[in-house]
């Protein structure tokens, strides 16, 4: 028996509204248990959205900060995988000179995979709470850097290499 709804003079819409699948004659809560959650995450990714619309800060940065004061910093980060993978595919697509652009990152790009694998042999876990504090200081320093306006002078081209596999590595 699968009631959603049911209708009867002076029952409260808790007590009509009842979860999908519930057993005949018990009613569920009025929600699923995971609608809170949800709502949050969907509010923050909107409001990650709403301010990279208006001021072109990255989404991820911002949802980043948001979702890591409602759950693990590692799971936001997982959260935060399909979104980012998805807008980084529909860029490439729409953009120009996608073989240069593979050629000069992909030092960074090897530096990235050896630093993501390397990283679980040769760093401990940190607890939580030390995830939570270095991602503030992260995006502390972020902010501050979008503040200053000026952006740094790009390295020259001969070091451009070596400086992307060591940025990659550490960013693995």
């Amino acid at each position: 028996c699968m009631v959603h709804y049911v209708q009867r003079a002076g029952t409260s819409l808790k007590q009509r509204l009842m979860v999908l699948g519930a057993p005949c004659g018990q009613t569920a809560g009025m929600f699923h248990e995971a609608l809170p959650d949800f709502t949050a995450v969907s509010l923050i990714f909107f409001a990650a959205g709403a301010v990279k619309g208006v001021l072109g800060m990255g989404l991820p940065t911002i949802a980043m900060g948001l979702l890591g004061l409602v759950m693990p910093v590692a799971g936001a980060a997982a959260l935060l995988t399909v979104p980012s993978l998805v807008t980084n595919i529909w860029q490439m697509l729409a953009g120009s000179g996608l073989m240069a652009l593979l050629r000069r990152l992909a030092t960074m790009q090897l530096g990235i995979v050896a630093g993501t694998l390397l990283a679980p042999l040769l760093l401990p876990v940190p607890p939580e709470a030390l995830g939570r504090q270095l991602l503030g200081a992260c995006l502390v320093a972020y902010g501050a850097y979008g503040l200053l306006g000026r952006p740094l002078p790009p390295p020259p081209r001969r070091r451009e290499p070596w400086i992307g596999l060591l940025v990659g590595g550490l960013t693995g």
